[in-house]
C-alpha cells in the first residue's frame, strides 16, 4: 500500500480514473485497485511553493494564510499470484537520442512493494526463463512465494506462468506499476484537473477573524440582506480582505480572539447529538479546519450562531472575567445589581439589531444584556434591574444574561 497527498478537488477525478482501470481487473479476474482516504490536512501555499517569487524578488506567499486541502490517500493494487509467482515491477530500458540503450533502467514498482534490488536498475534485457539477452521494450520482475526473484520477458510469460492471457497480465502489472505516476499527476505539482484554478482555502480561525472585523466595521450583513440591499455580504468581505488586508478591516486583538474561539466552538459541534440541519452543516465546516468560497457563507454565520448559543453576547474580555465569577439570581427572577460597563458593541442579524452590553460586578461576576434602556458607555458604573434570562458557561467562565434591563 502506498500513500499519496491529493488535493481534495482532484480526488473525484482520480477515483474515476481508477474505476475505469478496475473494469480491466474484473475482466482479467485479478484483484481490483483500492483507494482509501485516511484523513485530510491543510497545507499552506507558502510551504508548498517556497520558491515562487514576485517580480520584486519577494516570496509570493510569504504572509498568505491561503492553503490547499489535501486528502491523505492509500492506494493498493495487488498483483495476482500465478503458480506461486507474483509480479513486482516492470523494467523499462532508457535510451539515448539515437535510440540506443543507455544501460540504465526505469523501475515501475507496484505500490506497496519495497526493497527492490538495485541490480535491476542496470540490468540487461536478459530473460531468466529462456536465458537469452535480446532487444526488449520491457521485462518483468517476478517473485516466488518462497522468496526467489526472476527477470522474465513478455514472450516467455505464458510458459513461465501458465496463464492463458499473460500479455494482459503483463499490461495490468505495468498499470499497477504506473499508479505512483498516476497519483502524482493529481498532486499539488501535477496539472490541475480540467485546467481549473487551485481551490484556495483559509484556516477557519483566520477567516472568522476577518468576519469579526467586517461585523465590527459594517455590522452583520447576511447573503439575503446583501441581495436586498446591494451591500456586500460579510462573508464576501471577509474572503476578500483575508487577501487584500485593507487598513479599514485590520483585525483587532478582540477580532482575532473572537475568530479563534468561534472556530474552536464550531469544531466541537460535531460531538453534539442535538444538532439540527443547520448546526450539522456548521459542524461539518468546523471539522474541516478551513474555509473555501462555497462554505464561506455558513462559516461566517458561525459567529452569530455562537452568540445566540451564549445569549448573543460577545465572549467576555479575559481581563474582566475572573474564573471565580458566579451566576446571579435564579432563572426568571427580577434582580438589581451594581455593575461596571466593560464593552458596548453593536450587533445585527437576520432577526434584530441593537447593542450588547458586557458588564461585571465588584465581586467579578459577569453580566450581559441587550438594548439597555437609557444606554451606557464603556466604563460607566450603574445600578441596573433586569430579569435573569440565561446562565451560560464558556471555557469555565460563568455569565448571567439579563433581559428587560433598566438603569435605576
Amino acid at each position: 500500500m502506498a500513500t499519496f497527498e491529493i488535493p481534495d478537488y482532484n480526488l473525484p477525478k482520480l477515483e474515476e480514473k481508477i474505476a475505469k482501470l478496475n473494469k480491466t481487473a474484473v475482466k482479467l479476474g485479478v484483484p481490483q485497485i483500492t483507494v482509501h482516504v485516511s484523513g485530510y490536512q491543510n497545507r499552506l501555499l507558502a510551504d508548498l511553493f517556497p520558491n515562487s517569487l514576485l517580480p520584486n524578488g519577494t516570496p509570493r506567499y510569504k504572509d498568505s494564510t491561503a492553503c490547499i486541502r489535501f486528502a491523505v490517500v492509500q492506494v493498493q493494487g495487488e498483483t495476482p499470484r500465478i503458480n506461486g509467482w507474483q509480479f513486482l515491477a516492470t523494467i523499462q530500458p532508457l535510451r539515448d537520442e539515437e535510440g540506443k540503450q543507455t544501460g540504465k533502467n526505469m523501475l515501475r514498482v507496484v505500490p506497496g512493494i519495497e526493497g527492490m534490488p538495485d541490480k535491476y536498475r542496470e540490468a540487461t534485457n536478459y530473460c531468466d526463463h529462456c536465458q537469452t539477452n535480446r532487444m526488449r521494450n520491457e521485462t518483468y520482475v517476478v517473485m516466488h512465494e518462497l522468496g526467489e526473484t526472476k527477470q522474465v520477458g513478455k514472450t516467455c510469460l505464458k510458459d513461465f506462468l501458465g496463464h492463458s492471457n499473460p500479455e494482459k497480465i503483463a499490461e495490468w502489472t505495468t498499470t499497477l506499476a504506473n499508479l505512483a505516476d498516476l497519483c502524482g499527476s493529481y498532486g499539488p505539482r501535477g496539472p490541475l484537473v480540467d485546467g481549473s484554478q487551485w481551490e484556495l482555502r483559509y484556516p477557519t480561525e483566520d477567516f472568522l477573524t476577518y468576519v469579526a472585523a467586517a461585523i465590527r466595521v459594517d455590522g452583520w450583513i447576511s447573503r439575503k440582506f446583501s441581495y436586498m440591499s446591494g451591500k456586500p455580504a460579510t462573508a464576501s468581505v471577509a474572503m476578500e480582505q483575508i487577501s487584500l488586508r485593507d487598513d479599514k478591516y485590520a483585525p483587532t486583538s478582540e477580532d482575532r480572539a473572537l475568530g479563534e474561539q468561534t472556530a474552536l466552538w464550531m469544531e466541537g459541534l460535531e460531538l453534539r447529538q442535538d444538532n439540527n440541519d443547520y448546526m450539522k452543516n456548521l459542524a461539518t465546516v468546523g471539522s474541516v479546519g478551513c474555509v473555501e468560497r462555497r462554505t464561506a457563507g455558513i462559516a461566517a454565520s458561525g459567529i452569530s450562531a455562537m452568540k445566540r448559543e451564549f445569549g448573543e453576547s460577545l465572549i467576555p474580555d479575559k481581563s474582566n472575567k475572573p474564573a471565580a465569577a458566579n451566576y446571579l439570581g435564579l432563572m426568571g427572577e427580577r434582580i438589581t445589581v451594581d455593575v461596571t460597563v466593560d464593552v458596548v458593541r453593536a450587533y445585527q442579524n437576520d432577526w434584530s439589531s441593537g447593542f450588547i452590553f458586557k458588564m461585571h460586578t465588584a465581586s467579578g461576576d459577569v453580566v450581559t444584556c441587550f438594548n439597555l434602556k437609557g444606554g451606557a458607555n464603556e466604563g460607566d458604573k450603574l445600578t441596573i434591574k433586569g430579569t435573569v434570562k440565561k446562565q451560560n458557561e464558556f471555557k469555565g467562565q460563568k455569565e448571567t444574561v439579563l433581559n428587560r434591563v433598566v438603569v435605576k
